[in-house]
């Protein structure tokens, strides 16, 4: 892998694609792997999918991957996106909430969850997280409609992305507004040992 010194006038393409090959599908794991491994104890619910679940998603035709191609240097990939229109593909949320929320977009399949934005980390910096963020939200703005993301606090308050995002979709036009939807906070109740206390 190339180094950041040498990443100053990346040529990179963003493909969309519906379904990845096998080939890709182990290229898009290393990535995803270093995108997003070091959340692993950094977030208290799991951020990390299996193989076997990020293979599911790599397959399923019903959510978009936004791959990110580095074609300065042999057509790697260097960053990926996962979004979909389908809420029914993305296990842990509550579609119930999306539709009573907004009936109308919900109704023209134009709430889009993203399911994940990552970069390889030798490639932050470059560009290529704002270019892949920008394909994703042009589709609202093409036709309305909510985009939805989770962030855990570490991202939300550590790496601040959730104003980072507001910032690029403020420049990209189209009156974007940023609207906070829930929060889940995980509590412990710790004890000490009966000798120690």
């Amino acid at each position: 892998m190339p180094t950041l010194s040498h990443m100053t006038a990346l040529t990179t393409d963003i493909t969309v694609l519906d379904v990845l090959t096998d080939a890709q599908i182990a290229e898009a794991w290393g990535l995803y792997q270093a995108a997003f491994g070091p959340l692993a104890i950094l977030a208290a619910q799991r951020h990390l999918m299996t193989e076997q679940e990020f293979r599911e998603v790599m397959l399923d035709p019903r959510i978009e991957k936004h791959v990110g191609i580095d074609r300065d240097h042999g057509d790697r990939m260097c960053a990926l996106g996962a979004v979909t229109g389908e809420l029914s593909a993305v296990p842990l949320i509550s579609e119930p909430y999306y539709a009573h929320r907004w009936p109308q977009f919900h109704a023209q399949k134009r709430i889009f969850y993203v399911v994940f934005v990552g970069v390889h980390p030798l490639y932050r910096g470059s560009g290529i997280f704002a270019a892949l963020v920008e394909k994703i939200w042009r589709v609202l703005l093409e036709g309305g409609g909510v985009v939805c993301v989770d962030f855990c606090t570490y991202n939300d308050q550590e790496l601040a992305l959730p104003r980072l995002v507001s910032r690029m979709t403020d420049s990209f036009g189209g009156g974007v507004r940023t609207i906070r939807l829930d929060e889940q906070a995980f509590w412990a109740y710790e004890a000490d040992p009966p000798a120690q206390r």
